[in-house]
């Protein structure tokens, strides 16, 4: 194998590397997201849960 082929397999991993790194890091976030909103209802709950007794 050549110099060349090899920093463009080199570059094609990095890249694909990069790729993966930023799928999770936007599926971490929508996870965040969905908790705090979830948090948020739970909250609600606990104040009209309160509010009744």
């Amino acid at each position: 194998m050549s110099i060349t082929s090899t920093l463009i397999i080199l570059l094609l991993i990095f890249i694909l590397l990069l790729a993966i790194v930023y799928l999770l890091k936007s599926f971490i976030n929508s996870s965040v997201s969905a908790n705090e909103a979830i948090l948020a209802e739970m909250r609600e709950i606990k104040k009209l849960l309160r509010k009744e007794d």
